[in-house]
């Protein structure tokens, strides 16, 4: 069976859409390994990668469709639908986040993860 989007489990909210249980998931494992800035939520991810993406020279088509953006005039309206998927992985694997290695040493020796 073809699913429409990739976490097809994840149930609809009419407040948080479709992101609802992964962000009520991602505060209460943010506070847990002691992460309190109520600035840092889970759809921060979603805009640092389109900066990173912008800071990285990708055009804008590329970034609204890999981060789920619909562009502002009729052509970019389709959240990538026109998009190769080759250009999209070139421009997804440009996104290198080195600093989350070290974090991630941490927490796995603090047991938090």
């Amino acid at each position: 069976m073809i699913q429409e989007r990739i976490f097809y489990q994840l149930k609809y909210s009419s407040k948080n859409h479709y992101s609802n249980a992964v962000s009520n998931w991602f505060q209460y494992y943010s506070k847990k390994i002691g992460i309190d800035d109520p600035d840092k939520v889970f759809h921060s991810f979603r805009h640092t990668a389109k900066q990173h993406l912008r800071d990285c020279g990708v055009p804008q088509e590329y970034q609204n469709a890999l981060c789920g953006w619909k562009g502002a005039d009729t052509g970019e309206t389709s959240y990538g639908g026109n998009v190769p998927f080759e250009k999209l992985y070139e421009y997804i694997s440009m996104l290198q986040y080195p600093f989350l290695e070290k974090t991630l040493k941490k927490l796995k020796k603090q047991n938090k993860l």
